[in-house]
């Protein structure tokens, strides 16, 4: 909660302490930081930290996947240098600093305390990366200053730094176990890894071919709607993550366990839907506050990336309980088929006449609606007593995009359809204690859940 209300405080205030080319550049540069960093951590860290759940990590082990994430870092490093360097003398003041912070985090053993259920170092970075910044525009905005463009990468530097410190992250042992290590595990790391990538370049490749096309205006408001969108999946995702290290630690023949995954199925529905039907009803309030320089014209993309957030929420849950068990092999039909239809109808986007946000917003929903279609499939095979929750989440992360695609189309059925969403997040958050009263349990009952 903390790092999503400090992500909004950062886009009001990044808003005005910027110009909007400005912004649209750091925003373009923390996308690219943000998916260069998941092509670090994702197989390397979920890879790890599953060993660790197990109880299989050992001296070597840890060295030989602090090597891959410490490869991978200098080679995206320099990618990020590269793709700065394409967007401008601008693109590549905000992006350098996130150079090195690639690197640094690729040194971050976070993952370890992470699969033996210890959250804090994860939990301290991710509220830090965006209250410092956030704090630091808030100061920008007391003097009647402008933000630099680069301060938002030094900031990530410094924050990666002071958790390192704080938990003891950058053991010279485990450097060293890095630099002695053998072999590296990349069947194992890409196996788990090169799916997300691939599923993240969803996510990334809109902001960053609108900037490339010129428009870092409607670069900076599609990117605010992704935020949006990618902050409500950290908060249902704490459900998921929560789940991991009970899961990964537990056998693949034992059945699993519903009562945390159908929390999070509805926590993810009532959230999802509730936000929709803010965005839908009061769409100007939310762009207004986060968007000084689009507000008038972000609506439409807002509405509609924030429709998708049940069905983007719908991947990250099931793909991390299907990780937790060994089920991966499906996750690469799951984010190519999603990707491939955002990256086609990205470059359309980009390379027409008039490129924009809201455009850019209905691939990006076409896209994860694809991408969840083809995980619900699989995971109701894959896990059986898991086929219900599966169907009702999907059917309802169905629902609320094709609300929010005529939320964002026909302005007048806002109102209309921002009713339906809150009707249905109501609906969903009351079933509970609806059931108990049906069944004739006292009030004070509690569910385990």
């Amino acid at each position: 909660m903390l790092g999503h209300l400090s992500q909004f405080a950062w886009l009001a205030l990044g808003s005005r302490t910027m110009s909007g080319e400005t912004l649209g550049a750091v925003l373009a540069a923390q996308v690219v930081y943000g998916f260069l960093q998941i092509v670090i951590d994702n197989g390397p860290g979920l890879y790890g930290a599953r060993l660790a759940a197990a109880g299989r990590i050992n001296a070597q082990v840890r060295g030989s996947i602090v090597r891959v994430r410490l490869e991978l870092g200098v080679v995206c490093a320099l990618l990020s240098l590269a793709v700065g360097a394409a967007g401008g003398t601008r693109s590549l003041e905000a992006i350098a600093p996130f150079a090195a912070a690639l690197v640094l985090f690729a040194a971050l053993n976070y993952w370890e305390a992470y699969g033996l259920g210890d959250v804090r170092p994860w939990s301290a970075y991710v509220v830090l990366r965006a209250a410092v910044p956030a704090v630091l525009a808030l100061v920008c905005f007391a003097f009647h200053r402008s933000f630099p463009s680069a301060l938002a990468g030094v900031a990530e530097c410094a924050v990666i730094l002071v958790v390192a410190g704080a938990f003891g992250l950058f053991a010279s042992g485990t450097v060293r176990g890095a630099l002695s290590a053998s072999r590296s595990p990349w069947r194992s790391v890409s196996r788990i890894g090169l799916p997300v990538v691939v599923g993240q370049l969803g996510f990334a490749c809109g902001t960053i071919a609108l900037n490339a096309a010129g428009a870092a205006t409607a670069a900076a408001a599609f990117a605010v709607s992704v935020r949006l969108v990618t902050g409500l999946n950290q908060l249902t995702g704490t459900l998921a993550t929560a789940l991991f290290p009970h899961l990964a630690a537990s056998s693949v023949r034992r059945e699993l366990d519903l009562r945390g995954v159908r929390l999070a199925a509805r926590a993810l529905v009532v959230l999802s839907f509730g936000a929709a039907a803010v965005v839908m009803y009061f769409p100007a309030l939310v762009t207004s506050v986060l968007l000084a320089h689009a507000a008038g014209t972000a609506d439409t993309a807002v509405i509609v990336a924030v429709a998708t957030s049940c069905a983007t929420g719908f991947v990250v849950l099931f793909t991390l309980v299907l990780l937790a068990r060994n089920g991966e092999n499906a996750f690469l039909r799951v984010y190519g088929s999603a990707t491939a239809v955002i990256v086609v109808g990205a470059l359309g986007v980009a390379l027409s006449p008039s490129p924009g946000a809201a455009a850019m917003a209905y691939v990006f929903g076409v896209g994860q609606l694809a991408g969840m279609s083809v995980l619900a499939l699989y995971a109701g095979a894959q896990i059986p007593q898991a086929a219900a929750v599966v169907r009702r989440t999907a059917a309802a992360a169905a629902l609320l995009a094709g609300l929010g695609f005529v939320a964002g189309a026909i302005p007048a059925a806002r109102p209309a359809a921002a009713v339906v969403a809150a009707a249905s997040a109501t609906a969903v958050a009351a079933a509970p204690v609806t059931r108990r009263r049906r069944l004739g349990l006292p009030a004070e009952t509690i569910s385990r859940a």
